[in-house]
């Protein structure tokens, strides 16, 4: 599955980690944080550091 990286950040939920926010990777055919998917992202909000996109 190519979603492209702006796909990719779209993809918001909970992850098998239990990790609530971005899900850019995918693990076992399920979205992975970036944590879990060792994807370096930056998807934080430079004013409020929030992890979203804006």
């Amino acid at each position: 599955m190519d979603i492209g990286t702006r796909g990719a950040k779209r993809i918001t939920g909970i992850c098998a980690c239990g990790h609530e926010g971005v899900l850019p990777g995918i693990i076992d055919n399920r979205p992975a944080c970036r944590t879990c998917s060792n994807i370096k992202l930056n998807v934080d909000c430079k004013s409020c550091g929030a992890e979203a996109e804006h």
